[in-house]
């Protein structure tokens, strides 16, 4: 795809809709796929190129590598076949090690030389040369090692460099294109999560709810107004046997914060008489906020109010009650001016139950004022 084409699908892409979405990102999908089956294909051929080997010596050096993986399964075998007698075993195993030896030799070749060609000239000028006796070796050193550079210079020359040009040219331009694709991927993607969001929650919707969305809220404001009333009022017979769970659960929060803040109390407080009183005073604020919280479950508007006393008995706990339960120790002596016991700072249990009782507030003042909301709702249309 050109660069324009591109550039345009991304401008357009924030105008689909879910489907169109959809269906766009199944093409442009099976287009990433297509770019990196072809990306990977061209980067095996320009790898061949580079390597300067023809088709033939590829295809040899494929079947040797499979010779060597072979003979060395075979190897291995041999060591533990029961058919075979410990001296069959042995003279085999030297055999197939002689294979295998003669195999991976065979293979360095390949891989060095570009064709079988100049592989054969290479051997043959090497063969020749160990066959000279000592004396014809040193005075024909020089020209023999003439000859392997030469072979090696042929060898080294790449006659596919145009073609390799060409070829990552094209593997450049594709690797392009296709991070033009994943940009656009990634915003398609982005775009169907949105979309879905967006449709799962519109379907959720009332159906009054659903109509005024599609009217003018200028031209239509009669028809809206009318589509309010009917909405609040399908809300406020819902209520009528609609629990007040969410309330409900803000409150069961609050009894669990309550009884995380009696055992830290009690956990870190010295032992003294005010110990027992402020148990049994917690514990009765517990079973309090349990019944309560079942209260607030079937909008007890009597309960509501209590439940905001509470909240402002709270409030006096953090700066009177804590101060006083929590408050630090002083070091005490005896008429002899001994130590009797050292002092103590509870600083850190304070601010422990500073923050549980703050915790508290705030759930059951959202608790309570939500649930005075819904009893206010409630009672409007059910009276």
């Amino acid at each position: 795809m050109e660069a324009a084409k591109l550039n345009q699908l991304k401008e357009e892409i924030n105008k689909y809709s879910y489907d169109e979405a959809t269906h766009k990102l199944f093409a442009i999908k099976g287009d990433i796929v297509d770019y990196k089956l072809n990306i990977a294909n061209k980067e095996s051929h320009l790898k061949g190129l580079k390597s300067g080997k023809d088709v033939k010596q590829n295809a040899r050096i494929k079947d040797l590598k499979i010779k060597v993986e072979k003979l060395k399964t075979t190897y291995v075998a041999l060591k533990t076949n029961e058919e075979l007698t410990a001296l069959e075993r042995v003279i085999k195993r030297k055999s197939v090690k002689k294979e295998l030896i003669e195999a991976k030799k065979e293979l360095h070749l390949a891989n060095k030389f570009k064709n079988e060609a100049l592989e054969k000239e290479y051997l043959e000028a090497v063969n020749s040369y160990n066959k000279l006796s000592n004396s014809e070796k040193s005075s024909q050193k020089s020209a023999h090692l003439t000859k392997l550079a030469e072979i090696n210079k042929i060898n080294e020359t790449n006659d596919n460099l145009v073609e390799i040009e060409k070829l990552e040219a094209e593997i450049k331009d594709e690797k392009t294109k296709l991070k033009e694709y994943l940009k656009i991927n990634r915003k398609l993607m982005y775009l169907l999560s949105r979309q879905r969001i967006k449709t799962n929650r519109y379907n959720n919707l009332a159906e009054e709810k659903k109509e005024i969305l599609k009217l003018d809220k200028v031209k239509d404001a009669a028809t809206i107004k009318t589509l309010e009333k009917q909405y609040k009022d399908k809300q406020g017979k819902i209520l009528k046997y609609q629990s007040n769970s969410f309330s409900y659960w803000l409150m069961l929060l609050a009894v669990l914060i309550e009884i995380i803040y009696v055992i830290v109390f009690l956990n870190k407080m010295y032992v003294s008489y005010l110990e027992f009183p402020t148990l049994i005073i917690n514990l009765i604020f517990i079973l309090f906020l349990f019944l309560s919280a079942m209260k607030v479950k079937v909008y007890s508007k009597s309960w509501t109010i209590i439940n905001f006393v509470f909240g402002c008995y709270l409030f006096v706990r953090i700066f009177a009650v804590i101060p006083f339960v929590a408050s630090d120790r002083p070091a005490s002596y005896n008429e002899a001016g001994e130590l009797i016991s050292e002092a103590t700072s509870y600083q850190d249990l304070r601010v422990w139950l500073y923050s549980f009782t703050i915790i508290m507030i705030v759930l059951i003042f959202i608790s309570n004022i939500r649930s005075t909301l819904k009893i206010k709702e409630r009672d409007l249309h059910l009276n």
